[in-house]
């Protein structure tokens, strides 16, 4: 019998408020500017926070130097057609997004206009006013998060637990949800697993291509996507997911075409629990390729576990770091 590789939580998120996620920079009105849709990393945060203050012992995802057990995707626009908004590279220059089911181009797949903000000093009663970016109410989003079964089968319960309650009481993410702005209802939500089975039928299936072209749908950390950074994160995939890995060589890689964006710098809170800093916030700075880069490799000499690995990390893992999060997402087209 296909032994248990992850498991999948589906479902989707809609905004019922409007919703500010903070990119950290300013645009040429001095208004900070937000994400056109939740990232990976602002709903690793949400949930990270309800187990921890839980004391659940699926938190232990969340500490420092800890095996990562739940991996968060970002939550792609859904289109009406049905499809999901996947962000694409326009003339080398521009990150547009494109229907994965109509095919339909757009330049942002949400809605976004300024909210204004008004703060009253209780002690000397002056008043101030500010202006943010926000999505505005009623689009719908994917909702995906992966668990480890590999490593963490004896908290499963707790995971599926974690996603009922969020369904139960919404999701809150972003700016100012005390004041009753990034609140999400979490809709539709369904369980499925991915086996061993299906990571072998998926690994068929990219055997017979002749070349494998990565699309990559979220953010890749590190200034440029290459070879070697593929292969190792392909195999580290079958490491940390497949219970049938085994130790193989890399297969002879070839770059045919590569399209990306220039890196650019990522900002975000970084609230990991650990000893050194419990509660604090750091602002990690990061260089990524942004989301839509598409690489093409010609493969040569590839062994069979070498492709059961990349269909490990295509539909569990990524590729980079802080997949965790969001980055690396991938798709083999």
């Amino acid at each position: 019998m296909p032994a248990v590789v992850g498991l999948i939580a589906e479902g989707e998120l809609r905004n019922i408020t409007e919703v500010h996620l903070g990119t950290g920079f300013k645009n040429r009105l001095g208004v900070v500017t937000t994400y056109p849709y939740p990232q990976g990393q602002q709903i690793h945060g949400f949930f990270g926070y309800e187990v921890l203050y839980g004391n659940a012992n699926v938190a232990s995802s969340w500490k420092r130097n800890a095996i990562t057990l739940c991996y968060f995707r970002d939550a792609l626009v859904k289109h009406e057609c049905g499809g999901y908004f996947y962000p694409v590279v326009v003339n080398k220059r521009f990150q547009n997004y494109k229907c994965s089911n109509c095919g339909q181009i757009v330049r942002s797949p949400t809605r976004r206009g300024l909210v204004l903000f008004t703060r009253v000093n209780r002690y000397t009663g002056k008043a101030h006013a500010w202006r943010t970016e926000c999505i505005v109410r009623g689009h719908r989003f994917r909702f995906k998060a992966i668990y480890n079964m590999k490593r963490g089968v004896d908290y499963v319960d707790e995971f599926v637990a974690m996603i009922k309650m969020a369904e139960e009481e919404g999701v809150r993410l972003g700016a100012r949800v005390g004041k009753g702005k990034g609140l999400f209802e979490l809709e539709n939500v369904r369980f499925s697993k991915i086996t061993t089975g299906d990571i072998k039928k998926r690994a068929n299936d990219l055997r017979k291509k002749s070349g494998l072209t990565f699309h990559f749908i979220s953010d890749v950390v590190g200034e440029a996507i290459t070879p070697e950074l593929i292969l190792r994160s392909v195999k580290n995939a079958g490491k940390f997911f497949y219970p049938e890995y085994e130790s193989y060589d890399n297969p002879f890689v070839r770059v045919a075409w590569k399209e990306q964006l220039p890196p650019r710098q990522l900002k975000r809170l970084h609230r990991k629990v650990g000893e050194e800093w419990v509660g604090k916030g750091v602002v990690v700075k990061k260089m990524v390729v942004p989301a839509g880069a598409k690489i093409r490799l010609e493969i040569a000499d590839a062994e069979d576990m070498f492709y059961e690995c990349l269909a490990t990390a295509e539909l569990l893992m990524g590729v980079g770091e802080e997949t965790s999060v969001g980055k690396g997402e991938f798709v083999v087209v």
